[in-house]
């Protein structure tokens, strides 16, 4: 995998060069390049659900999120499956040796060894991944809901739809329309 290309470059590559079956299918697959991105691997690993979050409530989808261990593990499963290295390294102990001290991740681990245990070992990389790539698409079936709620206007922008927050710029704009809207 090529690090120096832009996650930015990876989506559009996506968008204009692959077909998609159903909104399940494009998500996943969104989903899918950006947990393989190279620079997420030391990264805050939340950036991705809040991105998938923001993805899908801009497509008119809320997505059902369960207790914090149920949602961090299916992500943090996702992430350590679509490693680039062989099955059987992923399923020693040494591939989840850790240097901090300060959170025991142990009964996570040994739930995602399991879990890569039984859907994963004897095959290769890329069947691994093409193997959680079905795993993501169920994965999103079970938690998008449509957004029955959601005044879609897809000629507004994702801040007038209230689905991102406005950045200070977003709000300064607003404030100066406003000033130069009233007669003083």
């Amino acid at each position: 995998m090529d690090k120096t290309i832009k996650f930015e470059d990876k989506i559009k590559s996506l968008i204009e060069f692959e077909q998609f079956d159903d909104i399940n299918d494009f998500v996943a697959k969104i989903m899918l390049v950006l947990l393989q991105n190279p620079r997420l691997i030391k990264s805050n690993k939340r950036f991705y659900l809040t991105f998938l979050l923001v993805l899908l409530k801009s497509l008119g989808y809320n997505f059902k999120l369960g207790g914090n261990f149920e949602k961090e593990f299916d992500l943090y499963y996702f992430f350590i499956a679509l490693s680039n290295v062989d099955s059987n390294f992923i399923l020693s102990d040494s591939f989840f040796s850790s240097e901090r001290g300060d959170i025991d991740l142990s009964q996570l681990h040994k739930k995602v060894q399991e879990r890569l245990h039984n859907n994963c070992s004897n095959i290769s990389v890329k069947e691994r991944h093409l193997q959680i790539l079905s795993e993501i698409k169920e994965f999103l079936k079970e938690k998008m809901l449509i957004d029955f709620d959601q005044n879609y206007e897809p000629n507004k922008l994702l801040i007038e739809r209230k689905i991102i927050l406005p950045t200070e710029t977003d709000i300064e704009k607003a404030f100066d329309s406003l000033i130069n809207s009233i007669e003083w």
